[in-house]
């Protein structure tokens, strides 16, 4: 008997989708074992695995996004405003004078990390 793959299943559920088969519900337990498996092939270091199961986690979370009614585009605006603000956070956060003295304002950014 051989076992499936995470990501054969998954586009076997999804194949169901369009045959309306498929509840948000089921595409959301999707979307998250494509995420999973895509965490668990980095871990394993198989580069091939990672773009295999981030190909079946992005094409997962587009169903989910359509399910839901979300605009894809309203997504990467919000992602583009929140790569924006870590940039701007970033740069505020230096010393313009590039010493390596740090400034010492109360607003000062101690990391880049994104919202």
């Amino acid at each position: 008997m051989t076992e499936k793959s995470p990501s054969a299943v998954k586009s076997l559920s999804l194949a169901r989708l369009g045959a309306g088969e498929a509840s948000g519900d089921v595409v959301a337990r999707e979307t998250g074992a494509a995420a999973t498996a895509c965490t668990i092939a980095s871990i394993a270091g198989d580069p091939q695995g990672v773009v295999r199961e981030s190909a079946a986690f992005l094409e997962s979370l587009l169903h989910l996004w359509r399910l839901a009614g979300v605009d894809p585009e309203t997504v990467w605006t919000e992602l583009h405003a929140r790569i924006e603000m870590g940039e701007l956070s970033l740069r505020l956060s230096r010393s313009p004078t590039r010493t390596g003295a740090r400034r010492m304002a109360p607003w000062r950014v101690a990391t880049s990390k994104l919202p």
